[in-house]
């Protein structure tokens, strides 16, 4: 946007602004960006300054006249529009709108997206896995754990009361699920995984013990 000779009107930098750029001011002030990463996930770099340099836009309302980014940022911040007086962590189920709040939520949202059809080839060797694997033909046990897993994400703003400990000797299939939901369902950096159930991760989602008891 800031290097290309293209016209973009107001709201179309407020709007992109407004959704790569905060800044939490306390004491002090903390400048939030919001950057992709090559596979497509998106994280947060946090600083006390904000370096752009001398990036411009140009604005059609001023005849295609380049303005400083930065000027612009600032105005946004003493707006209001991505001025926040916290910073806090508040997931939020798929398919929902962000819930409006003072603090800047750092909740980047699931990897996994709901689909508009449900594909049995893809489900359906979970659930296996999870029924006789896991839970050796339990059916009360694997729809338990099924609901467990739901829950996260139909509550995630909810800390469960129970957790789920997969004992069995190595390489019985424990990982195949975990990796699974680590990786595709909730992403990477929702997802702890510990040899120590004593540790505590205030920013996880899930939380995996892998060892032997």
């Amino acid at each position: 946007m800031c290097t290309s000779k293209k016209r973009f009107t107001r709201n179309e930098v407020y709007n992109t602004i407004q959704a790569t750029i905060a800044c939490v001011q306390k004491k002090s002030k903390t400048w939030i960006l919001k950057h992709k990463k090559s596979d497509g996930g998106l994280y947060f770099d946090m600083g006390f300054k904000l370096d752009i340099g001398k990036l411009t836009i140009n604005i059609v309302k001023l005849g295609g006249e380049a303005i400083k980014l930065q000027s612009l940022i600032e105005n946004a911040f003493n707006t209001g529009l991505i001025a926040y007086a916290d910073i806090d962590f508040l997931p939020y189920p798929p398919n929902t709108i962000p819930p409006k709040t003072e603090f800047f939520n750092l909740f980047l949202g699931f990897k996994a997206k709901p689909a508009s059809h449900i594909n049995y080839d893809l489900i359906n060797p979970i659930i296996w896995h999870i029924e006789y694997i896991w839970c050796n033909g339990d059916k009360n046990l694997s729809e338990y754990v099924l609901k467990w897993f739901a829950f996260l994400v139909q509550h995630p703003s909810i800390i469960p009361e129970t957790i789920l400990v997969l004992r069995s000797p190595p390489r019985c299939g424990k990982n195949i699920i975990t990796d699974f939901v680590r990786k595709s369902l909730f992403g990477p950096e929702l997802v702890y995984s510990t040899s120590d159930l004593r540790k505590f991760l205030e920013n996880s989602t899930v939380l995996f013990k892998d060892a032997s008891l």
